[in-house]
């Protein structure tokens, strides 16, 4: 070690806040470096009795630190009741060395000072347990798995809310949300210009939640390499994970529930864990089509936005599920009246009941079949035995009733639109929204190819909702609330609906759509061949702007990063584009399709899939077994091009996402040139992107923010009159006083164009634009060119 250096092995020793600082008055603090401040004294923080429906015939296995219970016969109630929380600092520390993985020291002067220090408030436990930067050696000492290096120094005081485990849903309720009371403390202390640190990326729910303490996004500072921050400021939790809660986190909760409470949402609801793989109940299916049947609504969390999620949990009076972090929006209670908990004995947590500290609600564990020994191993339920208990809680112990929702027949009634993977996509989300709610029937045309022939209903429709087919993105829980409260009768699926927010899991899905029996012959391709997809026909003369095709040279990059065989597969046709890809690849495979159910079924059946920019095989992909599925984020399948649309599986480990700048089609037979010039543009632009990356690409507001001084400048009030059709005749009829009225008081905030502009022309000529507006600096062309494409001189049309 030398310097400020620090390399892999080094030592660090660890160092409480009580070694390297003092306690002073709140008053004092702003001006007290190296000091801590009391927040919260040391309290006994209450929370419901829990009630135990089965007891398993071996010992019940409390996780975390309640390990002096080891089975429930020695704990009459099972759970503890009370515990006690340390007192609650906010700490202040001057030059503190931050690294990515939750690692903050304090480093020696040069050689001959001590060992650098480990601060031990940062850590999520004192033994860092799954650290990617630290070992722990003894109770005192800690090995560095990662180098120091000349870090930046960074001015200012920053809250420090890193985690390693903060891009984990329950992880970032339990250890980071519940650090959240220091930002309104530290602001009453003087500290206004407050920023945050972490070193994860900064995930939507994390975003959602400082939007409720008024933190914007810009305020956080990611900790990408070491750094020295001028100040830090650590936060006591006031909720540690099986050690202690406090009243401070039921406020936390409680703030986070008014704000985004919209006193609407079902009021009983199952939270499922079956698209998440740890822990994983293996006949979950069953579980839920039972809770389904009693009138539940089966969520699966990981669907919905962070808001999506607290306004279920503020509105729900009957919960059930299995233990996890999916039931940690217990902490968001407002009308609960009894929780179903369902675990195996041997993984049994107690936070699901401190969560809820400070309600009133009622708790009741029922105990499965054992796992298979690992922490995170399978396990499985007793069906008949379990809805013995089902019904003996709702008869007994809830306030359940069927009138709760509507008796009257519903239904959800879809106006089948597109072709073949349209239609299925619309059936797949109206069979979510119909099968969410009871007394409700799927009204539908046949899709004989799977078998699924007509279904008809004659029932009178008194109040009904429809989406259009320009929205894709329904908002199915407040839908399904809506029709089980009676407030609507029909849901009228008029809508692509190509969203994935509004699909339902893939096991579900695989399941509405098995692959019939007459095609058990059709093989796809094996692990040692890379099958892309090729689209054709009415792709070609470019009537789908957003439906390109793509250049070779992006197969050629896939190839050689892969290793596997090509094989282009499905519209072979004797056009120029076929015929640039067998020019470019002489030894590759070709194969025709056969039809729309074979072509489907070999590449639902195949190892790797490149889909092509379409839905067919977009959808056979993400139906399939692959192990690999390489999509193109481009045209149809980049949010910042087709906005209403998201096609992107974030959360499917099987996919590797390959991000374009903005394309556009164009007709390949009656515009050569053009066609040539777009594939040109194309060449070399693919970026491989993590899925955390390109979700902070899609979510994130653009980073030039749009102005509405810079769009006057280019406003043309005639083509912003006829363009928007509505506004010019609103201004004939003396509705408006002019067109630029309805522009500066709805039009820039509706985002409408107000200047003419051609994207193909725009994205073919400047692909550097096209890269920048994929990325997420610019929202769209427009905005783009109104803020620098003209001062590049940047043409908007031809």
């Amino acid at each position: 070690m030398a310097g400020l250096d620090l390399v892999t092995e080094d030592i660090l020793e660890y160092a409480s806040v009580e070694e390297i600082t003092t306690i002073v008055p709140n008053d004092l603090f702003y001006n007290t470096p190296n000091s801590r401040t009391l927040f919260y004294k040391r309290s006994t923080c209450s929370f419901p009795n829990s009630n135990l429906l089965n007891i398993p015939n071996k010992d019940v296995l409390l996780t975390g630190p309640f390990y002096f219970y080891p089975h429930i016969g020695e704990v009459p109630s099972g759970f503890p009741t009370t515990t006690t929380s340390p007192d609650l600092y906010l700490t202040r520390i001057s030059d503190v060395t931050c690294a990515p993985g939750q690692l903050a020291m304090l480093l020696p002067k040069n050689s001959e000072d001590r060992a650098p220090k480990i601060i031990g408030t940062s850590l999520s436990d004192e033994y860092s347990r799954g650290s990617v930067s630290i070992n722990k050696i003894d109770d005192v000492k800690f090995s560095l798995k990662i180098s120091i290096s000349n870090p930046e120094y960074v001015k200012g005081t920053y809250l420090y809310f890193d985690c390693m485990h903060g891009d984990h849903f329950g992880h970032f309720i339990v250890d980071i949300l519940s650090m959240f009371w220091a930002i309104d403390f530290a602001r009453d202390l003087g500290f206004s210009d407050l920023k945050i640190a972490i070193s994860q990326n900064l995930s939507p729910y994390f975003k959602d939640a400082l939007a409720c303490w008024g933190v914007p996004p810009d305020s956080v500072y990611q900790i990408e390499r070491p750094v020295i921050f001028e100040n830090v400021l650590f936060a006591t939790r006031s909720f540690f994970t099986q050690g202690y809660t406090t009243e401070v986190a039921c406020n936390i909760w409680k703030k986070v529930r008014d704000y985004y409470n919209l006193n609407t949402g079902p009021s009983a609801i199952y939270i499922s864990r079956s698209g998440v793989n740890s822990r994983k109940l293996k006949n979950e299916i069953e579980v839920e089509e039972i809770f389904r049947q009693k009138g539940f609504e089966v969520i699966h969390p990981e669907n919905l936005t962070f808001p999506e999620q607290v306004n279920l949990w503020a509105n729900a009076e009957t919960v059930a599920g299995p233990a996890g972090s999916n039931l940690y929006g217990l902490a968001f209670q407002l009308n609960l009246k009894s929780s179903f908990i369902i675990c195996p004995p041997d993984f049994v947590h107690v936070q699901e009941l401190m969560l809820q500290s400070g309600y009133s609600s009622n708790t009741f564990f029922y105990f499965g079949d054992y796992s298979d020994g690992s922490i995170h191993g399978s396990w499985s339920v007793d069906i008949p035995n379990m809805e013995h208990y089902i019904n003996r809680w709702l008869q007994e112990h809830t306030v359940y009733a069927p009138n709760k929702f509507s008796t009257k027949i519903s239904s959800v009634r879809i106006e089948s639109m597109g072709g073949f993977a349209n239609k299925m996509i619309q059936f797949m989300v109206g069979n979510r929204i119909s099968a969410s709610v009871p007394r409700c029937r799927l009204v539908h045309d046949a899709l004989l190819e799977w078998g699924i022939t007509s279904s008809e209903f004659d029932g009178a429709i008194s109040k009904s909702v429809r989406f259009g087919p320009g929205r894709h993105r329904l908002d199915i829980v407040g839908i399904t609330s809506c029709l089980n409260r009676g407030m609507i009768d029909t849901v009228v699926v008029d809508s692509y609906a190509q969203h994935f927010d509004n699909f339902p899991d893939v096991a579900t899905a695989r399941r509405l759509f098995v692959t019939p029996s007459a095609l058990d012959h059709v093989r796809g391709f094996g692990a040692d061949r890379l099958v892309i997809s090729i689209r054709g026909g009415e792709i070609l003369d470019g009537r789908h702007p957003d439906y390109i095709l793509l250049p070779p040279s992006f197969y050629e990059g896939l190839i050689e990063q892969t290793g596997l065989k090509p094989v282009f597969f499905g519209q072979i046709e004797d056009n120029a584009y076929c015929l640039a890809l067998r020019a470019r690849f002489p030894r590759a495979e070709f194969v025709a399709g056969q039809g729309v159910m074979h072509d489907f079924a070999v590449l639902r059946r195949s190892c790797h899939i490149v889909p092509s920019i379409s839905t067919f095989s977009w959808l056979a992909a993400w139906l399939s077994e692959a192990e690999s599925v390489h999509l193109p984020v481009a045209g149809l399948f980049n949010p910042r091009q087709a906005r209403a649309h998201f096609l992107l599986p974030l959360d499917d480990p099987r996919y590797r996402f390959h991000l374009f700048p903005l394309a556009y089609a164009v007709d390949v037979a009656k515009y050569p040139h053009h066609f040539a010039t777009m594939q040109r543009a194309l060449d070399g632009t693919a970026r491989l992107v993590s899925a955390e990356r390109l979700r902070a690409i899609i979510e994130a507001a653009p980073q030039v923010k749009r102005r509405i001084d810079a769009y006057l400048a280019f406003y043309d009030d005639a083509f912003y009159s006829e363009s928007q059709g509505d506004i010019g005749a609103a201004v004939r009829d003396g509705l408006l006083p002019s067109a630029l009225h309805h522009y500066l008081e709805h039009g820039f905030r509706e985002e409408r164009p107000c200047f003419k502009l051609d994207p193909f022309h725009y994205a073919t000529r400047y692909p550097l634009a096209a890269a920048e507006v994929a990325q997420g600096e610019y929202l769209d062309f427009e905005h783009h060119y109104v803020e620098i494409g003209h001062r590049r001189g940047y043409t908007a049309a031809p």
